[in-house]
């Protein structure tokens, strides 16, 4: 490898990468008891298999990254076999976001009581966000110069105009897209958040996790898509999807754990069958008018 730029930002990048799976290993080792009790020992569910890809998918992608990058730093060529691994990583990176944000739009949908018009609006900004990584993931992987004898044809390196084909406009609409689904995510759950304080409605210690998760998890995407777009702050980093996993198995430890504690049963449907059969009931002092039938996830 001949570019000194290049070598650098290689470093860089696998410096970042260490330091992720040293969070993931840390959040990890912190949670490990409560998911050992609360999931492993629990049956089957979505939510069950939503937290196992959000747990240990990111440790694969991370590894082959960090691996490809120190392969690359040793001074072996690029070229076709930079682009067999790329496809896998980007095709992984892809489903590990949208098992995340399956998630939080099935609560947030429960929270905003099963509406009509909440689940129209989440399906159409869902499969936009999906598509459109989809359609540009597709033509990065179509539009990467495999010919080019250096690690620029990899998703790990941080590569140059002239060896990426793709036009910048694709980058753009991902962007675009992706911070557009997140905020129309996130003004319905503050839109249902405004609804509860203007009837005076109390939400249990399940709902305000799930509603404070939620919260986050769309702040964080929105900020960090912004931070990355507008500043030299390379997207090879992935610091949104290490966000992602790591709220997205926190809360469903956090809901999972107030189900085994037996909090507030009269809302709760279940609490042997927590969060797969989660109730949302019209609370007494709710007009009947500001609510559908309750529902579950």
């Amino acid at each position: 490898m001949s570019d000194p730029s290049l070598v650098s930002q290689l470093r860089v990048t696998s410096y970042v990468k260490v330091g992720i799976i040293t969070l993931l290993v840390c959040e990890h080792v912190g949670t490990l008891p409560r998911e050992v009790n609360l999931i492993w020992k629990s049956r089957w569910s979505a939510v069950k298999i939503l937290f196992l890809i959000s747990r240990y998918m990111p440790y694969i992608w991370t590894v082959v990254e960090l691996g490809h990058s120190i392969w690359l730093l040793d001074g072996s060529p690029g070229g076709n076999r930079c682009s067999q691994l790329l496809v896998p990583l980007i095709w992984i990176k892809t489903f590990i976001r949208i098992s995340a944000e399956a998630f939080f739009c099935l609560e947030a949908y429960a929270i905003c009581h099963r509406r009509r018009t909440v689940l129209i609006l989440f399906c159409t900004a869902a499969s936009a966000i999906i598509i459109a990584r989809i359609v540009v993931n597709a033509l990065d992987t179509l539009f990467v110069n495999n010919n080019v004898p250096s690690p620029t044809g990899c998703a790990v390196a941080v590569r140059s105009p002239d060896d990426v084909l793709i036009p910048e406009s694709y980058g753009t609409v991902n962007f675009a897209s992706g911070v557009t689904c997140c905020t129309i995510l996130l003004l319905c759950i503050i839109f249902a958040r405004w609804q509860q304080y203007k009837y005076r409605i109390n939400m249990t210690p399940m709902i305000s996790k799930i509603y404070q998760g939620a919260l986050l998890f769309y702040l964080a995407q929105i900020g960090l898509a912004i931070i990355s777009f507008t500043t030299a702050i390379s997207p090879d980093f992935q610091l949104d999807l290490l966000m992602a996993n790591i709220i997205a198995a926190r809360v469903i430890l956090d809901i999972r754990g107030i189900g085994v504690e037996e909090c507030y049963t009269s809302t709760i449907f279940q609490v042997s069958n927590v969060i797969s059969t989660l109730k949302f009931v019209r609370p007494a002092t709710e007009p009947a008018s500001t609510t559908r039938d309750s529902g579950d996830v």
